[in-house]
């Protein structure tokens, strides 16, 4: 889940808000399931995708 606050519990991951940082996670997703020690599915990729910046 995104968070654009920030402030919410948990484990978390940052990403900046370069476009070209976005597209790395959507090329290769071992990133963010590594830094979150978790799996990720594709439909939760494709949720995190819909918050990309512009």
């Amino acid at each position: 889940m995104v968070d654009p606050t920030g402030k919410r519990n948990g484990r978390g991951a940052y990403l900046c808000d370069q476009p070209t940082c976005w597209d790395s996670l959507s090329h290769k997703p071992g990133i963010l399931a590594q830094a979150l020690k978790t799996n990720i599915t594709a439909e939760e990729l494709a949720a995190i995708a819909l918050h990309k910046p512009a």
